[in-house]
């Protein structure tokens, strides 16, 4: 029997593509922060992963094996709005790896290739390349993989870069924002 997954940040663009693909092949159970898409009605909750109290209510009622966190506020709003991107950031991630560690479930972290610095001449990073985040959003989820590691045992810490895939729900992904600056004949800042 597959083991059952709590998806936290299930309305996020990787969340979206996750649920759309695996739902009907695992038992997923979806947390979303505020809207729930009409299809996951039935099943979805609703958290703030900055409320320790309430992620350990839906830790109790759902009984996962796995939790998976993909909460985050992005490059770009984690530049203009620096309090709630470390609040989500890392207060969340945080959360999520003490309620991960008390109820000894498997946690899968997502953090960011923008924990390096970008100016790496040859090859890709590596775990023995020395994280250089230049923009708060690489330094919040930096401080997040750090704290996760004094915290939780049974962890993954997954740094992706370039997500890239079909708009789901409401949001759209690295693709149309790239589209949209180029549109706007805005700079395309990545690292």
């Amino acid at each position: 029997m597959p083991p059952r997954i709590l998806l936290i940040g299930a309305g996020g663009f990787i969340g979206g593509n996750l649920l759309k693909s695996l739902s009907s092949k695992i038992e997923l159970i979806p947390v979303f922060y505020s809207h729930i898409p009409s299809e996951f009605k039935q099943n979805a909750l609703k958290i703030d992963v900055t409320d320790l109290t309430q992620l350990g209510k839906i830790i109790q009622k759902t009984k996962p094996q796995i939790l998976i966190n993909l909460t985050c506020i992005n490059r770009e709003e984690s530049e203009k709005n620096p309090l709630k991107a470390y609040h989500i950031n890392v207060k969340g991630a945080v959360n999520c790896a003490l309620v991960a560690q008390q109820y000894k479930l498997r946690f899968i972290h997502f953090s960011t290739d923008m924990v390096y610095k970008g100016d790496k001449k040859k090859g890709l990073y590596t775990l023995f390349d020395l994280p250089q985040p230049i923009n708060f959003y690489g330094r919040t989820k930096l401080i997040a993989e750090n704290k996760i590691k004094n915290i939780a045992q049974n962890y993954v810490i997954l740094r992706t870069g370039l997500v890239l895939g079909i708009k789901q729900f409401w949001r759209g992904g690295f693709v149309d924002w790239m589209l949209k600056r180029i549109k706007d004949q805005k700079s395309l800042p990545l690292y």
